[in-house]
């Protein structure tokens, strides 16, 4: 084998090793943690079927990807004094208060998540019942929320940065709307109708301006 051969070899193993030990390496101690914790304020869609599906984002801090050979399990629980705690507390005094959103206007079908290998961040769904949460007659201010809060993982450690496995999932309804411009032939007033319409065929109202 000549020199130049060798030396080629060489620089390739140095590249191969130096990509796997020293760029792509995990941190010493990868944690898992909530991104949205504390108070987390979502939109809502109220769509025609009365279902919205949220999502809780959780996690994997420290990790790279490339590393995780494995599907993690992670479980989440619900924790109303989450909520609790965050009334009582003194500073979020002119913050309003949260209130917890009752069990009929939302559904999680389970609180185990399996985060595939090859990836370091994974999504609890939550399926809100628009329809039930609307006839709770919510005010501007009120803020109606599911409280989440991580409880294991089957690698790696949760974080024990205070109140980064937790999150207060408030919730806000909205309604997509959509407005519609036409302008008349030239010479002639415009014509703005506006459309105020809710996902899929139905129109709530019409209103056109001469």
């Amino acid at each position: 084998m000549n020199k130049i051969a060798i030396i080629i070899i060489t620089i390739t193993a140095l590249l191969v090793s130096c990509s796997k030990t020293d760029v792509w390496l995990d941190h010493d101690d990868p944690t898992f943690y909530i991104p949205q914790s504390g108070v987390s304020i979502n939109k809502v869609w109220m769509l025609e079927s009365n279902e919205y599906t949220s999502e809780v984002e959780v996690y994997l801090g420290g990790a790279r990807p490339d590393n995780q050979e494995t599907n993690i399990k992670v479980t989440f629980g619900l924790d109303p004094s989450i909520i609790s705690s965050y009334n009582n507390d003194i500073t979020q005094e002119f913050a309003g208060q949260v209130i917890l959103l009752p069990a009929d206007c939302y559904q999680v079908d389970s609180y185990e998540i399996s985060i595939p290998s090859g990836e370091v961040s994974g999504v609890l769904p939550i399926k809100i019942f628009t329809d039930k949460v609307e006839a709770l007659g919510m005010g501007p201010d009120d803020i109606y929320a599911v409280p989440i809060k991580l409880l294991s993982s089957s690698k790696f450690r949760l974080s024990d940065e205070e109140g980064k496995t937790e999150v207060i999932y408030g919730v806000r309804l909205d309604q997509p709307m959509f407005y519609f411009y036409v302008n008349e032939a030239a010479g002639s007033s415009p014509v703005e109708i506006a459309k105020k319409v809710i996902y899929g065929a139905h129109i709530t109202s019409i209103i056109q301006y001469p």
